[in-house]
């Protein structure tokens, strides 16, 4: 939850009611700033995901266990799409029991905050790829029974950086947004790998999701 406060990153709105940044030039800045890929957005749609747990006691209404997101999905000219997903958070102050809080007011302020922003790669815009889109660049890889740590390495030398041994499983770097295409090789190509596959985000299962194109 975001802090209580008056002060705001938003962008600046000109007289005319248009923003003096262009929302694809900021997409493509956080894009850059996130993942280090630098390139020109050439499609861009707008996504509105929300969880439900059910009616209210008095069946009147739909209970929302998070605050919404809204995630621009943006065609950068690589395999995979770029998510851009922008935080929608009520203001809340400290309650009076320990770790508690309350919120302020019926929405946020703050609205839309692009400094807070996260970046996901996505392999297409079906609800699915929306929803559960990958950690760009990081990969999760499985070694085959009997492989070492040491052989392990040897073999993805030059393939995969930072690899980083979890305990079950190891996870690494690779090319942001080619990660499908990455992953079917290693896991195809590389002896040593039992499997290969994108970081993927993991969400609450409390209640259903909804996806809603907006734009």
């Amino acid at each position: 939850m975001r802090p209580y406060s008056l002060q705001s990153d938003r962008l600046e709105i000109n007289r005319n009611g248009r923003s003096k940044k262009n929302i694809v030039e900021s997409l493509e800045g956080i894009i850059v700033a996130k993942t280090g890929v630098s390139h020109s957005i050439r499609e861009v749609g707008l996504f509105y995901v929300r969880q439900t747990v059910g009616n209210l006691p008095d069946g009147r209404g739909v209970v929302y266990y998070f605050e919404p997101e809204f995630i621009y999905a943006a065609d950068i000219g690589m395999p995979r799409m770029a998510l851009i997903a922008l935080p929608y958070q009520v203001p809340t102050v400290p309650g009076e029991a320990l770790g508690s809080y309350i919120t302020v007011g019926r929405g946020d302020g703050e609205f839309p905050q692009f400094e807070e922003a996260s970046v996901w790669s996505a392999a297409g815009l079906d609800n699915r790829d929306i929803l559960y889109a990958a950690s760009p660049g990081s990969v999760i890889i499985g070694a085959k029974e009997g492989v070492d740590e040491a052989a392990l390495r040897k073999a993805l030398a030059g393939r995969v950086d930072n690899l980083t041994n979890e305990g079950f499983f190891y996870t690494g770097r690779i090319t942001p947004f080619d990660e499908t295409r990455i992953c079917s090789d290693l896991q195809n190509s590389v002896a040593e790998v039992r499997y290969a596959s994108p970081n993927g985000q993991v969400r609450s299962s409390a209640g259903p999701w909804w996806v809603d194109r907006v734009l």
